[in-house]
């Protein structure tokens, strides 16, 4: 199962969103939204959707970026999603070591289905179960509980003290970002998870998609635009990224025709290349929009872009 952790901004929830059309009778992708906005109302759409179509779908009832970072603004956050009324949308919660029993106790009490533990650090000192009961009360938790863990945490925290029988996933931070679109390179590796956890014996991976784990309110105005597509690498079983950057690197000047410029080569690169998982939703968009010679805006670059690699994965992961 491939997991996207992504926060919950208008053009990634839209992608979340429409991912519904490609995942229907055969999800092996299941997003992890991080609220980020106080309006929550499309992430309740993107909710109720996954809900009608009995899709799995979690959401992070504690953020640690964006608008409701601190304890009071969780509680506010959990009441306006009430989750409690979903049976596929299920709550998913950072966990670190200044995780308090209080706040495990609190969650679990509130959810008697499947949650999401999310471990950003360990919870339990020197991993030692009985110096932390929180361990404890996430151990005899519902063996359905999934619980992802941040890249670098020991094999012992993740295989040992964290029950066996759990489902989970590493969460690792693939996307090779530059502080300028003009620095990208034709291509970079992005990751090789999906050909090998399910060898490995975990359930799923987990990552930011091609956007990275860097938050920002609103991204700002480029001098060179730079559209990211993923790409599978069957033979040296790797997923990669391309960067396909405009001509123009310089002034903040004419986004729409930097936007063709880079449209242009990915265009005449998919052509090419047929037969690397390209035929997705966002890659024929992708032409229409060259064909149609149409500027949407960057945002919606990057939704198409977001959608493309979800839908790729889920291709990858089931076979197709």
């Amino acid at each position: 199962m491939y997991l996207p952790l992504l926060r919950g901004k208008q053009f990634e929830l839209l992608a979340i969103r429409e991912l519904v059309a490609v995942l229907n009778g055969n999800q092996h992708v299941t997003p992890i939204i991080e609220p980020v906005r106080d309006n929550l109302l499309s992430i309740r759409k993107c909710m109720d959707v996954y809900e009608e179509k009995k899709l799995n779908l979690f959401v992070i009832t504690n953020p640690i970026v964006g608008y409701f970072t601190d304890s009071d603004k969780h509680k506010d956050l959990a009441t306006g999603l009430t989750m409690g009324d979903y049976k596929y949308v299920k709550p998913a919660y950072y966990l670190d070591s200044n995780t308090s029993k209080a706040e495990i106790n609190s969650l679990v009490n509130s959810y008697n289905n499947k949650l999401c533990f999310i471990h950003l650090d360990k919870v339990a000192a020197n991993n030692k179960v009985e110096e932390n009961s929180i361990v404890k009360i996430i151990n005899k938790r519902n063996k359905e509980d999934l619980h992802v863990f941040f890249h670098g945490l020991s094999r012992n925290y993740i295989n040992e003290v964290i029950g066996k029988d759990f489902d989970k996933a590493i969460l690792k931070d693939c996307f090779p970002k530059e502080d300028q679109n003009k620095k990208y390179p034709i291509e970079n590796s992005f990751s090789d998870e999906i050909f090998f956890f399910k060898s490995e014996g975990r359930y799923g991976f987990s990552d930011y998609s091609m956007i990275g784990s860097e938050f920002s309110e609103s991204g700002g105005p480029a001098v060179a635009v730079a559209i990211h597509i993923v790409i599978e690498d069957k033979k040296n079983k790797e997923l990669r990224i391309k960067h396909f950057v405009s001509d123009r690197i310089t002034g903040f000047d004419d986004p729409a025709g930097k936007f063709f410029e880079a449209l242009e080569k990915l265009v005449d690169w998919a052509n090419n290349h047929e037969r690397q998982h390209l035929n997705t939703l966002s890659i024929k968009e992708f032409i229409n929009l060259f064909n149609k010679e149409h500027y949407p805006g960057l945002g919606f670059v990057k939704k198409l872009s977001l959608f493309h690699h979800m839908e790729l994965c889920n291709k990858v992961i089931s076979g197709i």
